[in-house]
């Protein structure tokens, strides 16, 4: 690496280091990142590189660490912070040690977060014993690797890697973090929790995982669900009608009518929200459950317009105009009961789980 590459980079990453270090010491000092690390086995307290110096190469100095060569990374680490490591000083650090470190560092920050968000979902601990949510990130890897983790397509990379994350919102613990490959999709892998069910615990999941068998399953086995609801599912109310017969007595036989959201969507004003109770969803089998609708803003639509456009135009692909009428509101499914949360409460609830979402 020539000097002049060193002294710019030195001068723009110390800038950025410098951002983040500051927000992660508002909860880590470097004192307590490094004890963490040699917890971990990774770092000896005599060492000039320490645990902090290691995670900001590793989380923030480069990006793309898995596939800068080791000489640019030893480059970069002391340009930086100005730590002097060799080549093969730096490659003993890859190891488990340094991997159970990162995993404390990331709970610790996600249990930091979850703290300062969750006070709807601690109001609701007396209700549920857990609040599980359910999350992907995919990320493209280089594609010698793509025997073992094929990617989704749709771009020049043909490896890919989805972690999927689950954890419980009221304890800040993950219930399952697994790594698959990028091409699998969030639904397949939802479907493999189903037997990790328990009773009296809430699953938040978002449209990735939609599955109606899934939701029926979290139901017998009595727990709770909140999901959007996703488009082109029907709704059904059901009716009773008589029939007469010659021989026997008359008798009443279920009638399902179907609910249309357009007819819904032009009752609501923008930011009102309505509830729908005692309805159905699907078309062969029927899943009892509560609807409740949130008319969009006209900010909120438009920016979903033009989010599907995007799309429209990168896949190639072309929405209905119903769906597109539709994005003026958003849907969402759930069995937990009005007097626990309020029609008024469920995009809150719902919110949660983009605010602790699992980003790269």
């Amino acid at each position: 690496m020539r000097k002049g590459d060193v002294l710019f980079m030195n001068m723009n990453q110390k800038q950025e280091l410098s951002l983040f270090a500051e927000e992660l010491y508002r909860y880590m000092s470097p004192a307590t990142l490094n004890q963490l690390a040699i917890e971990a086995g990774g770092m000896k307290r005599k060492r000039k590189c320490h645990g902090h110096h290691f995670l900001s190469l590793c989380v923030w100095l480069n990006q793309q660490v898995a596939t800068t060569s080791l000489t640019q990374l030893c480059s970069q680490l002391e340009a930086s912070t100005g730590v002097l490591l060799s080549p093969e000083g730096l490659n003993r650090r890859f190891n488990s040690a340094s991997v159970a470190f990162f995993r404390t560092v990331f709970t610790t920050l996600l249990q930091a977060k979850i703290g300062g968000v969750s006070k709807i979902s601690h109001s609701l601990s007396s209700y549920f014993e857990r609040i599980r949510i359910l999350d992907s990130t995919t990320f493209q890897v280089p594609d010698r690797f793509a025997a073992m983790y094929p990617g989704a397509g749709g771009c020049s990379h043909k490896a890919g890697v989805k972690i999927q994350l689950e954890y419980d919102l009221l304890s800040g613990e993950f219930s399952d973090v697994k790594i698959e490959p990028g091409k699998r999709s969030d639904q397949a892998y939802g479907a493999t929790r189903i037997d990790m069910i328990q009773k009296n615990e809430l699953y938040i999941r978002d449209l990735g995982y939609f599955r109606l068998q899934d939701f029926k399953s979290i139901q017998d086995k009595q727990g709770y669900y909140l999901s959007r609801l996703k488009l082109p599912t029907k709704i059904y109310r059901k009716e009773f009608e008589t029939v007469v017969f010659k021989t026997k007595p008359p008798q009443l036989k279920p009638v399902y009518i179907q609910i249309h959201l357009e007819d819904i969507m032009k009752q609501l004003q923008p930011g009102q929200v309505y509830e729908l109770h005692d309805v159905y969803v699907g078309t062969k089998d029927k899943l009892p459950t509560r609807i409740v609708v949130y008319r969009c803003t006209e900010e909120q639509k438009q920016k979903r317009l033009r989010d599907r456009a995007i799309r429209e135009k990168k896949k190639g692909i072309t929405y209905t105009e119903r769906t597109k009428l539709l994005q003026g509101i958003t849907v969402y499914m759930t069995n937990i009961p009005t007097e626990w949360v309020p029609k008024e409460k469920i995009y809150d609830l719902y919110s949660l789980r983009w605010q602790i979402g699992v980003s790269r």
